[in-house]
Protein backbone atom coordinates (compact mmCIF):
# COMPACT_ATOMS: atom_id res chain seq x y z
CA UNK A 1 0.00 0.00 0.00
CA UNK A 2 1.56 3.54 -0.69
CA UNK A 3 0.39 7.10 -0.17
CA UNK A 4 -0.71 7.30 -3.26
CA UNK A 5 -3.61 7.56 -5.53
CA UNK A 6 -4.50 6.98 -9.05
CA UNK A 7 -7.85 8.12 -10.35
CA UNK A 8 -9.17 5.09 -12.52
CA UNK A 9 -8.33 5.15 -16.24
CA UNK A 10 -11.10 4.07 -18.56
CA UNK A 11 -10.35 2.02 -21.71
CA UNK A 12 -13.75 2.10 -23.96
CA UNK A 13 -16.28 0.94 -21.71
CA UNK A 14 -15.12 -1.41 -18.91
CA UNK A 15 -12.63 0.00 -16.25
CA UNK A 16 -9.13 -1.20 -16.63
CA UNK A 17 -7.31 -0.33 -13.91
CA UNK A 18 -6.78 1.52 -10.71
CA UNK A 19 -4.77 1.74 -7.63
CA UNK A 20 -5.78 3.17 -4.30
CA UNK A 21 -4.95 2.93 -0.63
CA UNK A 22 -7.78 1.25 1.24
CA UNK A 23 -7.52 2.63 5.10
CA UNK A 24 -9.74 2.86 7.94
CA UNK A 25 -8.41 5.92 9.15
CA UNK A 26 -5.49 8.56 7.84
CA UNK A 27 -5.31 9.90 11.00
CA UNK A 28 -4.41 6.91 12.67
CA UNK A 29 -2.07 6.21 9.66
CA UNK A 30 -0.38 9.14 10.45
CA UNK A 31 -0.01 8.26 13.60
CA UNK A 32 1.68 4.94 12.62
CA UNK A 33 3.80 6.52 10.35
CA UNK A 34 5.39 8.83 13.04
CA UNK A 35 6.55 5.57 14.78
CA UNK A 36 7.29 3.32 12.03
CA UNK A 37 10.54 3.16 11.58
CA UNK A 38 11.71 5.53 13.71
CA UNK A 39 9.47 8.31 12.12
CA UNK A 40 11.84 8.59 8.71
CA UNK A 41 9.01 7.14 6.36
CA UNK A 42 7.04 10.08 7.97
CA UNK A 43 9.43 12.83 7.33
CA UNK A 44 10.51 11.38 3.75
CA UNK A 45 6.90 11.89 2.84
CA UNK A 46 7.08 15.21 4.36
CA UNK A 47 10.50 16.14 2.49
CA UNK A 48 9.28 14.79 -0.87
CA UNK A 49 5.99 16.98 -1.06
CA UNK A 50 7.80 20.27 0.17
CA UNK A 51 10.56 19.27 -2.54
CA UNK A 52 7.87 18.68 -5.03
CA UNK A 53 6.32 21.91 -4.32
CA UNK A 54 9.41 23.58 -4.64
CA UNK A 55 9.76 22.11 -7.99
CA UNK A 56 6.69 23.83 -9.17
CA UNK A 57 7.17 26.72 -6.84
CA UNK A 58 5.79 29.75 -9.71
CA UNK A 59 3.25 27.64 -10.32
CA UNK A 60 2.21 27.02 -6.45
CA UNK A 61 2.77 30.57 -5.26
CA UNK A 62 -1.02 31.16 -5.62
CA UNK A 63 -1.33 28.97 -3.06
CA UNK A 64 -0.08 31.77 -0.33
CA UNK A 65 -3.46 33.49 -0.68
CA UNK A 66 -5.02 30.58 0.92
CA UNK A 67 -2.33 29.57 3.56
CA UNK A 68 -1.85 32.82 4.45
CA UNK A 69 1.64 33.20 4.78
CA UNK A 70 4.80 33.14 2.03
CA UNK A 71 5.29 29.49 0.36
CA UNK A 72 8.66 29.27 1.33
CA UNK A 73 8.11 30.22 5.05
CA UNK A 74 5.26 27.54 5.13
CA UNK A 75 7.73 25.05 2.97
CA UNK A 76 10.59 25.78 5.66
CA UNK A 77 8.70 24.84 8.62
CA UNK A 78 7.74 21.80 7.15
CA UNK A 79 9.45 18.44 9.34
CA UNK A 80 6.90 15.45 8.28
CA UNK A 81 4.06 14.46 5.95
CA UNK A 82 1.48 15.65 8.84
CA UNK A 83 3.00 19.28 8.88
CA UNK A 84 2.44 19.45 5.42
CA UNK A 85 -1.00 18.85 5.02
CA UNK A 86 -1.78 20.77 8.32
CA UNK A 87 0.22 24.17 6.81
CA UNK A 88 -0.48 23.76 2.89
CA UNK A 89 -2.41 20.57 1.68
CA UNK A 90 -5.90 21.36 4.39
CA UNK A 91 -6.20 25.16 4.36
CA UNK A 92 -5.19 24.73 -0.13
CA UNK A 93 -8.54 22.47 -0.30
CA UNK A 94 -10.40 23.98 2.12
CA UNK A 95 -10.55 21.84 4.88
CA UNK A 96 -10.71 23.32 8.85
CA UNK A 97 -8.46 21.22 9.31
CA UNK A 98 -5.69 18.42 8.66
CA UNK A 99 -7.85 15.88 10.77
CA UNK A 100 -11.27 16.82 9.05
CA UNK A 101 -8.81 16.48 5.94
CA UNK A 102 -7.59 12.99 6.90
CA UNK A 103 -11.44 12.05 7.93
CA UNK A 104 -12.77 13.12 5.00
CA UNK A 105 -10.31 11.51 2.37
CA UNK A 106 -10.67 8.02 4.16
CA UNK A 107 -11.98 5.48 1.67
CA UNK A 108 -13.54 3.65 4.33
CA UNK A 109 -16.34 6.01 3.81
CA UNK A 110 -17.01 4.97 0.13
CA UNK A 111 -16.69 1.17 0.40
CA UNK A 112 -20.48 0.51 0.29
CA UNK A 113 -20.18 2.94 -3.29
CA UNK A 114 -17.86 0.29 -5.23
CA UNK A 115 -20.59 -1.14 -7.44
CA UNK A 116 -17.86 -2.66 -10.36
CA UNK A 117 -16.01 -5.98 -9.16
CA UNK A 118 -13.06 -4.91 -7.20
CA UNK A 119 -9.75 -6.72 -5.84
CA UNK A 120 -8.04 -5.16 -2.76
CA UNK A 121 -4.51 -6.47 -1.88
CA UNK A 122 -3.37 -6.18 1.57
CA UNK A 123 -0.49 -7.19 3.38
CA UNK A 124 -1.01 -7.76 7.09
CA UNK A 125 2.24 -7.17 7.49
CA UNK A 126 2.48 -3.56 6.52
CA UNK A 127 3.98 -1.37 9.29
CA UNK A 128 1.64 1.93 8.39
CA UNK A 129 -1.73 0.20 7.47
CA UNK A 130 -2.30 -2.33 10.37
CA UNK A 131 -3.93 -5.56 10.15
CA UNK A 132 -6.64 -3.85 12.58
CA UNK A 133 -7.14 -0.96 10.11
CA UNK A 134 -7.99 -2.81 7.08
CA UNK A 135 -11.75 -3.16 6.76
CA UNK A 136 -12.50 -6.46 6.28
CA UNK A 137 -16.38 -6.34 7.53
CA UNK A 138 -16.79 -3.23 5.93
CA UNK A 139 -15.52 -5.19 2.41
CA UNK A 140 -17.50 -8.39 3.11
CA UNK A 141 -20.90 -6.75 2.69
CA UNK A 142 -20.16 -5.66 -0.65
CA UNK A 143 -20.24 -8.44 -3.07
CA UNK A 144 -18.29 -6.70 -5.85
CA UNK A 145 -15.12 -6.71 -3.51
CA UNK A 146 -12.69 -9.41 -3.08
CA UNK A 147 -10.32 -8.91 -0.35
CA UNK A 148 -6.82 -10.75 -0.47
CA UNK A 149 -4.79 -10.48 2.73
CA UNK A 150 -0.76 -12.31 3.37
Amino acid sequence: FFFKQKTAYEMQRGLVGSEMCIRDSLYTIDQNMEHAFFGFYHKFLGMNKVRTVREHFEEAKPMEKVIGCPLDTALKKVKNCREFDALITAPTFGFSSVENMYRIGSSITKIHEIHIPTLFICPLNDPIVLEKLIPITDCKTNDNIMIATH
